[in-house]
């Protein structure tokens, strides 16, 4: 008969990029945004899922903040240093491991390197070594000054994307990162550079011209600052597919997920070129945070992300909040609830 053999295998994202979680909160698992779960499936020899299988994960850390290990104790990895931890797959023959790191504005940026290993027989009982590898980068975000960032296809099929800032400082400029997966990215075009120190409303935008034929990319920026300090913005995505018009009207779109937390994701569509103001309020009608602000932007499909902060970067609590766009003389408002 032949040979059948033991598999260990990826069961979730291999290479992700992530937003370093606040200070004091990398420790802790929370499911916040900052978090690398990396996960593998064994099957032995027999093609089984099998429970209790040894599992090793190693792990280095190649950068510059301390990288926590969120198992059933905490385990913190200096940077620089390397670890080992032993597990053993659950009942479907799955194991998994949390990662999480913390930093500042000033933080420099983290990488994580990971392997899952393990050994097991072949149906002949020769024993194979298995093995999987991960990886895991963390930047700090960009800074809450990022007011805007779209993007869309244009007539001649390129990718054009768009973002402003309210106000920054020894900025150099910035890098644009596109992913088919949302997990593994590249940097595409050159830097855009950036207006150094400015407390007043700056515009950029870049085009991609080179994307791949896929039904949506993924983008986000780096922001690089004169000493060297790099900030990542959140993740957009841009559809691409065949069946996508220029919307015939203007509307403002249930936001997704709701109810939300820690983040959520408010979507439009323009219907002709126009100034766009899109602001957040609570049910008292106070002003919470501002996510577009008399920006001119064109026909097409917009998303934005809202994090449940404010305008001066404190986090307000949980309730009902009212979401307005005005567009030109089209004004929509629709409720969302943020839980804690």
């Amino acid at each position: 008969p032949p040979v059948t053999e033991p598999t260990l295998t990826a069961a979730s994202a291999t290479d992700l990029s992530l937003d370093f979680s606040a200070l004091g909160t990398g420790n802790k698992a929370d499911g916040s945004a900052g978090e690398a779960t990396f996960s593998v499936m064994f099957m032995d020899k027999t093609g089984a899922a099998a429970a209790g299988q040894a599992i090793t994960w190693n792990i280095t850390n190649n950068g510059a903040q301390n990288v926590f290990y969120l198992g059933s104790t905490v385990l913190q990895i200096n940077a620089g240093a390397s670890r080992s931890v032993s597990a053993k797959t659950d009942a479907d023959g799955s194991a998994t491991a949390i990662f999480d790191s913390e930093g500042d504005k000033t933080a420099g940026s983290t990488s994580l390197s990971v392997t899952a290993s393990t050994s097991a027989p072949n149906s002949d009982n020769v024993s194979r070594a298995l093995s999987v590898a991960f990886s895991a980068t963390w930047d700090v975000p960009v800074p809450a000054e990022l007011a805007i960032f779209a993007g869309q296809v244009t007539t001649d099929k390129n990718v054009l994307l768009q973002w402003s800032v309210v106000s920054q400082s020894n900025n150099l400029g910035w890098e644009v990162y596109r992913s088919t997966d949302k997990a593994r990215f590249e940097k595409v075009g050159e830097m855009v550079l950036g207006a150094g120190t400015s407390d007043e409303l700056v515009s950029y935008s870049f085009t991609d011209s080179g994307y791949p034929a896929v039904d949506a990319v993924y983008y986000y920026l780096k922001q690089i600052d004169l000493s060297g300090h790099t900030a990542r913005s959140s993740v957009i995505e841009v559809l691409l597919s065949p069946a996508q018009v220029l919307p015939t009207a203007n509307e403002l779109k249930q936001n997704f997920p709701n109810p939300f937390n820690p983040e959520t994701t408010i979507t439009f569509d323009l219907k002709a070129n126009t100034v766009v103001e899109l602001s957040i309020y609570d049910m008292t009608g106070q002003h919470i945070r501002t996510l577009v602000n008399g920006q001119a932007l064109s026909a097409g499909n917009y998303s934005y992300h809202w994090n449940g902060f404010d305008d001066s970067g404190a986090k307000v609590g949980s309730g009902i909040y009212l979401y307005h766009l005005q567009s030109g003389e089209f004004t929509s408002v629709k409720k969302m609830t943020l839980l804690k």
